[in-house]
């Protein structure tokens, strides 16, 4: 296990296309870091840079204290798991987990507690003999994840895994990739443009933008980021959801007050001290008896909201250049 560290990370196309502008990271050992960003952006490409797959054109890769950055992909002692599954259809589970093990001339000795262990923390202990074929999406996804678990990297690479399952698949893999990360302990950067899996999955998270990392920071520090403050959650009756939010947008005592788009009851209200504000929408509210309005449980707000305005940032900034 190791840190990650990229300087001055630079990749130009022969066609003069820039897709990474002089990157800086750095990622502590055993960190869950991920990587969130649109179609075009650079992910895919910097997780190839890390991996050896391509070369950068300028700037340095490490590994712990190993400078990689000319390494083959062999010795940099990373793994990788792509989108697609890519599993050898007429092998077990057992023989899948440990082909790369076989390459490697590994002591058969050593070879089949290691396939158990990734096993046993994959859950996959009671189809070790089965082939791809008899396994559901999420079982095959594992059996992909084990194969790279089971090497024991420095540095562990996903590029979007969960992009072939379907919604409620993906919500269950997203927690079991946190269980497992946690379990193996080994540093790890997640690719996604999925912005629910960003903050779900992430110690910390850098939002890519045209080749650059614009932000990096903690699900809560990047939604403070977003905007400039704090968001109190308030639930009220669905039907007077908008009433509720033009009440207290009229007081002008807030930035802003926007209605959930999968809990029609849920209003996020943004503003910069939620302590010295919700005393004030009670007070107000308390003027207003046909409606009921209390605070909600902690719930996290949509990050499409925090994505589009920390994109909106970045164009402004641009600009003022």
């Amino acid at each position: 296990m190791a840190d990650l560290r990229l300087e001055r990370v630079t990749k130009v196309y022969g066609d003069d296309t820039v897709a990474l502008h002089e990157l800086d990271l750095d990622i502590p050992d055993e960190k869950l870091f991920v990587l969130l960003g649109p179609s075009g952006c650079g992910k895919t490409t910097l997780l190839r840079l890390i991996a050896g797959l391509e070369m950068p054109t300028d700037g340095a890769i490490w590994i712990g204290d190993r400078d990689v950055t000319e390494e083959p992909p062999k010795k940099r002692d990373v793994a990788m798991v792509f989108q697609t599954y890519a599993l050898y259809p007429h092998m077990t589970v057992f023989e899948n987990i440990a082909f790369g093990l076989k390459s490697r001339r590994m002591d058969k000795k050593e070879i089949g507690p290691r396939v158990r262990r990734t096993a046993r923390i994959l859950g996959l202990e009671d189809v070790l003999k089965k082939r791809p074929s008899m396994l559901s999406g999420g079982q095959r996804q594992r059996v992909a994840m084990g194969r790279a678990i089971v090497r024991e990297p420095a540095v562990f690479l996903m590029d979007e895994p969960l992009s072939n399952l379907d919604a409620k698949m993906r919500a269950t893999m997203r927690a079991e990739i946190t269980k497992i990360q946690r379990a193996i302990g080994t540093t790890t950067v997640y690719v996604t443009h999925d912005q629910l899996e960003a903050m779900t999955l992430g110690d910390v998270v850098g939002v890519m933008r045209d080749g650059r990392v614009i932000h990096i920071d903690t699900p809560d520090n990047l939604r403070r980021a977003a905007f400039g403050g704090e968001i109190i959650q308030l639930v009220v009756e669905p039907s007077q959801a908008y009433d509720v939010a033009k009440i207290i947008q009229s007081h002008r005592i807030v930035k802003d007050v926007r209605r959930s788009p999968e809990k029609p009851g849920l209003l996020y209200v943004y503003t910069q001290d939620a302590s010295d504000t919700l005393p004030q929408i009670f007070n107000i509210m308390s003027q207003h008896p046909e409606v009921h309005v209390q605070q909600a449980d902690k719930y996290m707000p949509p990050f499409d909201d925090v994505f589009i305005r920390l994109m909106e940032q970045a164009e402004a900034d641009n600009d003022n250049v």
